[in-house]
């Protein structure tokens, strides 16, 4: 696909695979992950440079009290009215955390102009970051 040569989406990609592998890690019970990339063409287009959906996601092992934090913050981006205000909120909060900046999905979201989401079940979390390329909408 011919998108796929654009530097711009490759660093948003890279973004997100960094960011949710690094989460993964960092948060998971087990230190397991599993890592999915991929790219799917939107419905009827064989074009090279059609528009596709391009999907980071990473699934693993979360503790309680972290996916309840998960969930919290997607909720809150759902809300937000405006991508770069609530980053920047979440910065300046952030600055005042003993540990952990929490701006790591925000960051994909924000910064990489991706939509997330995740499913939650039992302990198992799967998080998706998703970005249409070839057109400006949002997933």
């Amino acid at each position: 696909m011919e998108h796929l040569r654009d530097g711009d989406l490759a660093s948003r990609i890279g973004l997100a695979v960094q960011e949710l592998l690094e989460n993964s890690l960092k948060y998971s019970v087990d230190g397991a992950s599993a890592l999915t990339i991929d790219v799917t063409p939107s419905e009827g287009s064989g074009d090279a440079v059609a528009p596709a959906t391009v999907l980071v996601g990473v699934r693993c092992r979360g503790q309680a009290a972290h996916l309840v934090e998960l969930r919290r913050l997607l909720d809150e981006m759902g809300e937000a009215d405006d991508r770069m205000a609530y980053y920047t909120a979440v910065m300046r909060s952030s600055a005042k955390k003993s540990s952990g900046s929490g701006l790591g999905l925000v960051r994909i979201w924000a910064e990489g102009e991706m939509t997330l989401t995740a499913d939650i079940d039992g302990d198992s979390v799967y998080v998706r970051a998703l970005a249409n390329i070839g057109t400006t909408e949002y997933p």
